[in-house]
């Protein structure tokens, strides 16, 4: 499948490395956005699209203001990126972070996050809170990611994902 991804807005750039998989594969998702980017919440569309079959999610990202000036550059600020490593760094629903094999084995490592995947309507999720160094407005997020789904392109999409990178309320401005 041919990855690709619509609605981000100008500034933000969405990757995927490799661009494209086959069936049980996977790709990163790298977002990036520069300081021209305007503050609010978008949809990213993301979509998969081969010869016999599609997937497809959407992911929620937010783009809070620049609490300062200057620029640099920070690199990755999140910890066990792929939780291969069942770090503390997450935290997770109950048993979302754990050692499973099969078509669910981790990237690399030992541990990885098997968000949903029930059968059932559920909602498992994931966090981390990071700290940007003042004066930042460049910086990096990626993450390993795998989607396994029964879901075609005549069925709806109840498989979604989605990533907020955000200010949290007590840490903003005020406007």
């Amino acid at each position: 499948m041919a990855l690709s991804a619509t609605g981000a807005p100008a500034g933000v750039n969405v990757s995927f490395s490799p661009s494209s998989v086959t069936s049980g594969g996977s790709s990163t998702m790298t977002v990036t956005s520069s300081t021209s980017t305007t503050p609010g919440t978008y949809t990213i569309a993301v979509n998969g699209t081969g010869s016999s079959s599609s997937a497809s999610g959407t992911y929620g990202l937010t783009i809070a203001a620049p609490t300062s000036g200057g620029s640099c550059v920070t690199g990755q600020q999140l910890k066990s990126t792929g939780f291969e490593s069942g770090s503390t760094s997450w935290t997770a629903t109950s048993g979302v972070v754990g050692k499973y094999t099969g078509s669910s084995a981790p990237h690399s490592g030992v541990y990885d996050a098997w968000l949903d995947g029930y059968g059932t309507s559920h909602t498992d999720s994931a966090a981390q809170t990071v700290s940007i160094p003042s004066g930042c407005t460049n910086v990096a997020v990626s993450f390993w990611l795998r989607v396994n789904t029964s879901e075609t392109t005549t069925s709806a999409a109840y498989d979604t994902f989605k990533v907020t990178l955000a200010t949290p309320p007590w840490a903003r401005s005020p406007t």
